[in-house]
């Protein structure tokens, strides 16, 4: 049988994560995990519908892999030791599974606040939320990679200061959990009405008020306190605004409980101890020819996939019986969108215009009603809803799909008599995820993110913060260029590469169409969060988005954005300004992305260092070549003990030359001598780990990366990779963040004249 094979890069991608061992295609990925609802077969191989990666990888294996098929799992808490190892141990099953987990820590008593039984202060929230963030560091999720969590925490809580500061000074702190402020519409109207007024948090044990003090024992007002949190977002990206009062108002199971809060990644919004099936469809899969939405074979797409995830639901492995109970009795799904800036390009409509926000309220609110009212039709069928059903709770959190009569063809008179008559069968339809990996399985844009960037790197995550750097180029766009502008392709492309992905003022393309092909980056932040709005408002839970903005964009724009976003009605709302923190997709140097593929051929000369050194009984010498700009580019190692006028007595700069393949010399600025580099006079191990060096630095690694492997190889401090480390780390720019290692302070540790400094207490390696 012919086996259906996509592109090379999916391939890896599909090989590494998520194929069984008895899997080598696409094709039978697609068998295997439509088995709950054979018709959906066709939509997964066609790639117009796939399921999130916990249902991809773990559904229907036979016993090969175990975990769950959700998502997204809000998690409970309790103000006790015992609450707290008990959701530890929670956090830690859930994440075993392949579940991302969101917590909620409000509940937990600030720093200064009794804790009667051993009658002293408790430790606070922040100590806890390093714990659990550890323990979701320590385990894998589904045994691939290691966990994700969401750490929020009301902005009323005691210890709210050192939360919003806590990612400030390291943005390695907390790395597996995102950070958001939990804000109700009380501190908006008073941000607004009385913004110098003081901010009083309020104790979590006896209710007792206080007026919040910074960091220098001044009072703070709520101005002050905003501020705080917009320079942090503007700084590190975080943290993020989940707004509460929205998230209530809109939960359809608010009677059974107030505590409402959101998963990693803000998208799924419920109660404590729920878990959501996730799955996409591929909006470009729905444009027609001539740039228009088939909304007749959208319409069938979206029935099948809620029939689909309603058979996740029945046939999930749950990690605890807790999430079982809680879950049955919402019945939660998540069908969600991606490609849907690839579907702008398609229909030639801008991202940030009105006809892509008329566009996107109406896929938006056509996917939730449609999934809703085939909820409706699973309940009259089963003759049951889901277990907290009530008509009137259900109505009031979803009234803003009833305010016509009419809408895409839907009855919503008749709709709204049927709920009433029959019910629903699930308390939610509709969330829009990150999509990341599965927008990449598509070859399709990322949820209803604008395109990063018509060339970029990409870094794929392979196991714990191991990444595979892929480099890129929107399908879209080449597809587009191949068809219309094929004679100038290559220069087309040439051009975007060196300007940062984007196609702004080429040549060779008209003004229409370089309006139409716009990016991230190049997006007016109102536009941003004005899309996101058109999804937010039309459908069951929340939206993941990310709102990208340009380096030089001020604190006041990005509160604009926060502000904004509230009265948009947008629940979660997260910045990330380009270069405050590293991304998952980022722009590289047009030179770095040649050198990565292909090393460009090498000049004759270049320029050259040498240096000496003593391992024992053995003397040795180093050469180090550098490119135009003066960073490493080669490196030769050897044994310093010849004849007596072969022997090396000094270091010296000058040039190293190439006499032909494998042969090359050093000639010394010092007094024209030349050395002989290559000449067999290396031992085996040092040739080969120079020529290592050398073919990494060539294709573009990074000389930090490269002597942090050497410093972590096996051996004494003598042995020649360590030794080699410390004559090659003198050319790393003061500065440079050392990866994967902090101070045991918990400070970040960057290189100072070779030596691993903490950039908080100033302790170094060195001495």
């Amino acid at each position: 049988m012919q086996l259906l094979k996509l592109d090379t890069h999916i391939e890896n991608i599909l090989g590494e994560r998520y194929y069984l061992e008895s899997e080598k295609s696409w094709e039978q990925v697609a068998k295997r995990v439509s088995s709950v609802h054979p018709d959906m077969y066709e939509y997964i191989l066609n790639r117009t519908f796939i399921p999130s990666t916990p249902t991809l990888m773990n559904l229907n294996t036979k016993g090969e892999r175990h975990g769950t098929l959700s998502s997204c799992f809000i998690m409970g808490i309790t103000d006790s030791i015992d609450g707290i190892m008990d959701s530890m141990k929670e956090a830690a099953v859930v994440t075993k599974m392949a579940g991302g987990v969101g917590y909620c820590f409000t509940v937990l008593r600030g720093s200064n606040e009794i804790v009667k039984s051993i009658s002293a202060k408790s430790g606070g929230v922040m100590a806890f939320i390093g714990i659990f963030d550890a323990v979701l560091d320590g385990v894998r999720q589904g045994g691939r990679r290691r966990g994700a969590g969401m750490s929020m925490l009301s902005i009323y809580h005691p210890n709210i200061l050192d939360f919003i500061n806590a990612k400030y000074a390291d943005e390695n702190a907390y790395s597996r959990s995102n950070f958001s402020v939990w804000i109700d519409d009380d501190f908006y109207d008073a941000l607004e009405k009385s913004p110098d007024k003081l901010f009083k948090t309020k104790n979590v044990v006896d209710g007792k008020e206080n007026v919040l003090l910074n960091e220098k024992n001044d009072p703070m007002t709520y101005s002050a306190l905003w501020k705080k949190i917009i320079h942090n977002a503007w700084k590190c990206a975080e943290p993020g605004i989940f707004n509460g009062s929205i998230a209530l108002e809109r939960c359809s199971c608010k009677h059974i409980s107030k505590e409402v809060f959101c998963n990693p990644c803000s998208e799924y919004v419920h109660l404590p101890y729920t878990s959501c099936n996730l799955a996409s469809l591929n909006i470009t899969k729905f444009v027609t020819d001539d740039g228009k939405i088939d909304w007749v074979k959208l319409e069938k797409a979206v029935e099948e996939a809620t029939i689909y995830l309603n058979g996740i639901i029945d046939n999930n492995e749950y990690p605890i019986d807790k999430i079982k109970e809680a879950t049955l009795a919402v019945r939660p799904i998540g069908l969600g969108m991606m490609g849907l800036a690839h579907a702008f390009y398609m229909m030639g409509i801008p991202y940030g215009s009105d006809a892509a926000y008329e566009i996107t309220a109406k896929i938006s609110k056509f996917l939730t009603l449609v999934s809703m009212r085939k909820s409706m039709e699973l309940a009259k069928k089963y003759k049951k809803t889901y277990k907290h059903y009530d008509y009137n709770v259900f109505m009031d959190a979803n009234k803003r799909f009833f305010e016509e009569k009419e809408f895409m063809g839907i009855d919503l008179v008749e709709l709204k008599k049927n709920i009433k008559e029959y019910g629903v069968y699930n308390s939610c339809f509709t969330s829009i995820a990150p999509t990341g990996t599965i927008s990449y399985i598509a070859d399709c844009s990322s949820g209803m993110e604008p395109v990063f960037g018509l060339a970029f790197t990409r870094k794929i995550e392979k196991d714990n913060k191991v990444y595979e750097h892929v480099n890129l180029l929107d399908p879209v766009f080449d597809a587009y260029v191949e068809k219309n502008h094929k004679d100038k392709k290559e220069k087309i492309l040439e051009y975007v590469m060196k300007n940062k992905g984007s196609c702004a003022g080429c040549p060779d393309l008209t003004k229409e169409e370089q309006k139409i092909f716009i990016t991230a980056p190049e997006i007016d932040a109102e536009w941003h969060v004005k899309i996101q709005s058109a999804v937010a408002n039309n459908i069951s839970l929340s939206v993941s988005k990310t709102i990208n903005l340009p380096k030089d964009v001020t604190e006041k724009e990005i509160g604009n954005i926060y502000l904004k976003a509230h009265k948009l009605g947008i629940i979660g709302v997260t910045v990330y300004r380009e270069g405050s923190r590293k991304g998952i997709l980022v722009h590289e140097d047009a030179n770095f992305l040649i050198k990565k593929n292909n090393a460009p051929k090498r000049p004759r000369d270049v320029k050259g260092e040498l240096q000496l050194f003593t391992i024992g009984k053995h003397k040795y010498y180093t050469a180090v070549g550098f490119d135009n700009e003066g960073n490493p580019y080669e490196v030769f190692a050897g044994f310093n003990e010849g004849k007596k006028d072969e022997i090396l007595t000094k270091p010296t700069t000058g040039i190293i030359r190439k006499l032909k393949r494998g042969d090359y010399i050093f000639i010394s600025d010092l007094d024209n001598d030349k050395f002989v580099l290559t000449n067999g006079h290396s031992d085996d191990s040092a040739d080969a780990l120079t020529r290592s060096i050398s073919g990494g630095l060539r294709h573009g690694e990074p000389l930090e990366f490269i002597v942090h492997q050497l410093e972590k190889s096996y051996g004494s401090i003598l042995s020649f990779s360590k030794v080699l480390a410390r004559t090659l780390k003198k050319y790393i720019e003061d500065g440079t963040p050392i990866v994967g290692e902090t101070c045991t302070c918990g400070g970040k540790l960057v290189r100072k004249e070779g030596c691993a400094t903490c950039v908080s207490c100033g302790r170094s390696k060195c001495n």
